[in-house]
């Protein structure tokens, strides 16, 4: 089976989004919905290592609860070039 692509966001803090609005969210809870990694940064979390830049991400999954409407599955640095 081919491996599923992973999708990464960089937005604001996920807990300001406006659930009802946001572009984001839809396209998250879209590729939450078929399987596919969701990863977050936000511009905080973005530095430079040895001329590489990296970022503090959250991998999350979408919940779909009224409240909380996602949960991180892991965090730690990520290369992203």
């Amino acid at each position: 089976m081919a491996q599923k692509l992973s999708f990464g966001f960089i937005c604001d803090p996920l807990d300001n989004f406006n659930r009802e609005a946001e572009t984001s969210l839809f396209l998250m809870r879209e590729i939450g919905a078929r399987g596919c990694p969701l990863f977050v940064w936000e511009p905080k979390d973005l530095f430079l290592k040895q001329n590489e830049v990296w970022g503090v991400g959250k991998k999350i999954e979408i919940t779909g609860h009224p409240h909380c409407f996602y949960r991180i599955v892991e965090e730690k640095p990520y290369p992203l070039a």
